[in-house]
Formats: structure tokens, sequence, C-alpha cells
């Protein structure tokens, strides 16, 4: 079943590159949330299972749509402030760019093909990971202007 390949996967694939150390920092600061497009329930039992929900205030997936999701975190509040949204694909993209939020593409998570040309034509923020941040630096993005200078992506703090 390819539920379960996917499930498996998640449980033992090594975290993206300078992830644990962005999630710190930005669980320092600010309200974290998940929001995918992979079962809500196999989710939140692999972040349990592998200590990554500590970070989060919550992880969102499926049945629901990325859309209704966003649109829940903003009607109850959760997702009030500016925003900062990490993503892989167009439709991460798209629906940042509707809920007014700064996106940031991670274009070495991705299985996208033509993600250059996409970014580029809509001048989206792009990394080839969270470690090219510098969230594992003494200086981190959140400790002045780098990310915004390097990326042009505003300041998460106070989410």
């Amino acid at each position: 079943r390819f539920g379960e390949r996917v499930r498996r996967r998640l449980e033992t694939c090594p975290p993206c590159p300078g992830a644990i150390g962005a999630l710190t920092r930005l669980s320092e600061v600010g309200k974290c949330h998940v929001v995918s497009g992979g079962a809500e329930e196999e989710l939140l039992e692999v972040f349990r299972a592998r200590g990554f929900d500590r970070w989060f205030r919550g992880i969102h997936g499926s049945p629901r749509t990325k859309r209704e999701i966003l649109s829940d975190l903003t009607s109850t509040g959760l997702m009030a402030g500016p925003v900062l949204f990490f993503g892989d694909s167009k439709l991460d993209g798209e629906v940042a760019h509707e809920f007014g939020c700064d996106f940031v593409f991670l274009s070495g998570c991705t299985e996208m093909s033509g993600w250059r040309e996409w970014v580029d034509e809509r001048g989206i923020v792009w990394a080839p990971s969270f470690a090219s941040l510098g969230f594992d630096s003494p200086t981190t993005p959140l400790e002045g202007e780098r990310l915004r200078d390097a990326s042009r992506v505003g300041n998460p703090e106070g989410r």
C-alpha cells in the first residue's frame, strides 16, 4: 500500500539539512505549524514517535486541504501577524500567497521539475535547505537583518 510506504519513509528519513536548528529557533519566537497534504493522523503519529512534535503548535493534514487548514488557522487567530511559510511545491507557494504569507521555497526538498524557472518568474525566495538560511549559526537570521537582506523575507518574530 502506498500510504504504508510513505509512512515507513517518514519514520526513517533524515530531517532536511538544518531543519532541527531552524525549528528550534523558529519555535522560540513563533508558533510553528505543519501544513501538509499527508494524512493528519499518520503525520501526528510519526512526528510524536520521532519527537518532532515538540516544535509545533499544530500538525495538520488531510482530509483537509492546505487552503482549508490555513483558513481555519486564520479564522481561529492561530495564524495572526507575519507568517513565514516554508514549502517545496507550487501549491505551497500559491497557498502562501493567497494567505499573505512570506514564502521560502526549499529547492533541496522538492520533487518538482522546472522549479527554478517557476520561482524566478514569480520572484519567489528560494534556498537549497534550512541549513543555507543560517539558523545553526551563532548569529541567526532572527537576530538581525540577514534573512531579510539575503532573501527579502520579513522577520517571522511575533507570529
